[in-house]
């Protein structure tokens, strides 16, 4: 399965349900992209996050297909629109550009799906919604759950969702983890902020894209996949936008 084979991957159809927003007049009055441009929703605090390998293993396994087929109906099943085949090429310039080493590959693949169907979509929100924002990257699995993946998988979609309800036994120091994370939830439910007491500073989701990498230790950071964010919101729609007015920019992007 080389590097080559991804735009053909992203290009094909899928004949699976496709999961698309429908816009009722009632609950959603117009498209969510113009309702958040136009910030015309409750202006309420958001708490909003990924986990630091969204794409490592259960998403590809659960589904019973091939890389291929799966990566197929990731992408058709979240819009109606028939990407060109370029477009595609793009994507997988920018995450694999002309490496061989199958190691790289793997990682490029799993970090690209986890940018387009979570991380890209999370910060995009997280940017636009002006009441206070804290997000966080989770960069902690289980370790119950370790054991039965490969080794080169981290936090993957879902596993924070075990330390906010505690729902399994963990170490001694997951233990320690899943109290703090119930404190910040809890404190979040509480006042609109997760911040208390004891717990590490959460910043507010601001010009720095500020957020909490939260783990056995909490450290917080700015601009979380800022190359790629730049590349998936400004780089790539300016692309399509001068490829539609006859421009050869992608071509030398490309080259």
């Amino acid at each position: 399965w080389a590097c080559q084979c991804i735009p053909k991957c992203l290009q094909a159809k899928s004949a699976m349900l496709q999961f698309v927003v429908t816009e009722d007049k009632a609950f959603l009055p117009k498209p969510v992209k113009e309702l958040l441009q136009n910030q015309e929703f409750h202006k309420v605090p958001l708490m909003i996050g990924v986990n630091d390998d969204e794409f490592g293993w259960v998403m590809p396994s659960v589904s019973g297909k091939k890389v291929e087929e799966f990566l197929s109906w990731c992408l058709s099943s979240f819009s109606m629109k028939k990407r060109p085949r370029w477009i595609n090429e793009l994507l997988a310039d920018e995450y694999l550009g002309s490496s061989v080493d199958p190691i790289k590959i793997r990682d490029s693949y799993r970090e690209m799906m986890a940018d387009i169907i979570f991380n890209i979509p999370a910060l995009s929100l997280a940017k636009f919604h002006k009441a206070p924002v804290y997000f966080y990257e989770f960069q902690h699995p289980p370790s119950m759950f370790q054991v039965k993946r490969p080794s080169f998988v981290g936090t993957d979609h879902g596993d924070e969702v075990y330390y906010v309800f505690g729902l399994y036994t963990f170490t001694e120091k997951e233990n320690e983890l899943c109290g703090t994370v119930m404190e910040y939830w809890g404190n979040f439910a509480r006042t609109g902020s997760p911040n208390g007491p004891g717990l590490t500073p959460w910043p507010e989701h601001g010009a720095d894209a500020e957020y909490l990498a939260i783990g056995l230790q909490q450290k917080p950071g700015k601009n979380l996949k800022e190359k790629h964010y730049t590349f998936m919101t400004e780089t790539l729609p300016r692309l399509i936008r001068e490829k539609k007015d006859g421009k050869s920019s992608v071509i030398k992007y490309l080259a």
